[in-house]
């Protein structure tokens, strides 16, 4: 990958060398946001909590990992990413020790919990920064390639944490999943070396804004990860204070403008919104339905479904250069596409036979790993230098609370319908809450494949 010149004189020495040790450090954080959900039953076992309580485990490192992406996205503009990456990784650290040290000593589960918090509030530098990287180090005519080796990188970390987390807990014990988790510092040294040193941007920080922006994300995480309405006034308090007090600061902390002056970056954010918003929907629901319907215990589930997840990484790199090549427009109509089959293949089929689920599965795997890189890079190109920062937080922050969305959403729909009709299509049952599912997916993709299809602007490349 060529260099490019960065503001203030420095070149970034190896490109090639920098997205991969950067993906190295991606895959611990990805890894780390979904080790532990493998966890909590031994962490429930172990403390004898409740489910409610035991669940603060991920709650609390999700609501955290939302707010921090965004307000790392925003100090990407006044602060060098070198200085952030490090500042966050380090931060990450701290709490992995304190979480291994808790568990061996057998301290309280109050310390578990400070120590997710802590690695959280590092953890989230990363997804902040990764794709702001590709935006200011890598030449626009291979930024797809990188922002597609990153994607690629995303999903197999959400691949194979699981599995890890199992292994790792069966043979050594949960305390040694924050021993893992302290394995990034390997490659912090070699990321440290190819970063440049930027010199520092006259951004100043809106400390309303950001605390009313945060109490709104918080708010709206609470309430879904609790399933408790009542945190949305928090949300209304936040967004209150960002309005009315932010917006007197001459850098509001989330500039409206940037919707209004940027076309092209709200439809990115659209899309991204249904197409993670979809994913996430079947990563929560596929599960569900291998174990009421085909009685798959959690391992033959892991291995139904880890082959997409693994097919679509190795995938990501391709995806990206033919963004390159192509121009995000023709990408997103491709990767939609894709998603719209897939859904439709999962709604009709995926209770007939596993093999049609798998290959469900990998259409919809492949259409994300199409869909990601073609997106960034839109975001990339659409957004003027000094507010790439705060837009990126926004796209990672809007992928993220999608996909928590949607999979609160989709999981009480099924409730609701549990005692629904069960169909008989030559000769196989079907439960219709699954079709009902899948078929919904469906009709959200095929309406953003109109949109899109409409807005995206066709020398986005």
């Amino acid at each position: 990958m060529k260099n490019v010149e960065i503001k203030g004189g420095a070149t970034a020495p190896n490109v090639s060398v920098l997205i991969t040790a950067l993906c190295a450090v991606i895959l611990f954080s990805v890894m780390n946001a979904g080790m532990f959900q493998v966890a909590l039953p031994l962490l429930q076992q172990h403390f004898g909590l409740l489910p409610a309580e035991v669940s603060w485990v991920v709650t609390g490192y999700i609501v955290i990992y939302a707010i921090g992406s965004l307000i790392y996205g925003k100090l990407a503009d006044k602060f060098a990413i070198r200085k952030l990456l490090l500042f966050g990784v380090s931060i990450f650290v701290v709490g992995s020790v304190l979480g291994l040290v808790a568990g061996w000593l057998d301290w309280s589960f109050g310390w578990i919990i400070v120590a997710r918090v802590i690695q959280s509030a590092g953890a989230s530098a990363v997804p902040a920064t990764a794709m702001l990287i590709p935006s200011r180090f890598v030449a626009a005519e291979q930024r797809g390639k990188a922002l597609g080796t990153i994607s690629s990188t995303v999903a197999l970390g959400t691949g194979v944490g699981p599995l890890i987390s199992g292994l790792i807990t069966g043979y050594f014990g949960w305390p040694s999943l924050f021993l893992i988790s302290i394995g990034v510092v390997v490659m912090m040294p070699f990321l440290m070396r190819e970063l440049p040193n930027e010199s520092p941007r006259g951004t100043m920080i809106d400390g309303w804004g950001a605390s009313g922006i945060a109490l709104a994300v918080a708010g709206v995480m609470l309430s879904i990860s609790l399933k408790a309405p009542i945190y949305l006034v928090m949300s209304a308090v936040g967004i209150l204070l960002a309005i009315v007090v932010g917006r007197k600061h001459p850098m509001p902390f989330l500039p409206i403008s940037i919707f209004k002056q940027f076309p092209q970056y709200a439809q990115a954010l659209g899309g991204v919104f249904f197409a993670a918003a979809t994913v996430f929907s079947v990563l929560i629901v596929m599960p569900l339905l291998l174990k009421e319907h085909y009685g798959f215990s959690p391992q033959q589930i892991g291995m139904t479904m880890f082959p997409s997840a693994i097919i679509a990484a190795l995938m990501g790199r391709y995806a990206g250069a033919q963004v390159d090549k192509r121009g995000s427009r023709v990408i997103v109509q491709f990767a939609l596409v894709l998603l719209l089959l897939g859904y439709l293949f999962l709604a009709s089929l995926s209770q007939v036979n596993i093999a049609f689920v798998v290959l469900g599965l990998l259409l919809v795997q492949f259409g994300f790993a199409w869909a990601q890189p073609a997106l960034s890079k839109q975001v990339s190109v659409s957004v003027s230098s000094e507010k790439t920062g705060i837009a990126f937080g926004v796209f990672t922050l809007t992928t993220f609370m999608s996909g928590a969305i949607a999979g609160t959403v989709s999981t009480r729909l099924l409730t609701s319908w549990a005692d629904g009709p069960v169909w008989d299509m030559s000769g196989v049952a079907m439960k219709s809450e699954y079709v009902w599912i899948f078929g919904i997916l469906a009709v959200m993709i095929g309406l953003a494949l109109i949109v899109m299809s409409k807005t995206i602007v066709k020398n986005v490349r």
